[in-house]
């Protein structure tokens, strides 16, 4: 099976630059997935507009909680270390809620928005 290219932001097509900048200076880091979908500005743009719609609807919190337990189930190493990652240092969950959050539970107080 082919892997994706994954460019580095200089190398990416103009149209996705600012996109990606966006990104490493919201995050501190290069995500990986943002730098794949990268590779096509329509693409990139499609899921910074999902993105964009999915922190209208849910806080911070929730989405990380979400994902987290979402990457447990589907065996991803990547996507549990990025959502650990952004629910730490983002969403300021404690090491505890992320635990339970992998389990498939979550605290009750922590589902008030914030």
């Amino acid at each position: 099976m082919p892997r994706l290219r994954i460019s580095a932001r200089d190398d990416a097509p103009a149209a996705s630059k600012p996109i990606l900048v966006l990104v490493y200076r919201t995050l501190g880091r290069r995500a990986q997935r943002s730098a794949a979908a990268g590779n096509s500005p329509a693409a990139l743009q499609a899921f910074a507009a999902l993105q964009a719609g999915l922190s209208k609807a849910l806080d911070a919190k929730t989405r990380e909680c979400i994902a987290i337990a979402v990457a447990q189930v589907n065996g991803s190493d990547y996507c549990l270390s990025a959502h650990s990652y952004i629910a730490t240092n983002f969403a300021k969950l404690a090491p505890e809620e992320i635990a339970l959050n992998r389990k498939g539970h979550r605290r009750i107080h922590a589902l008030t928005r914030q």
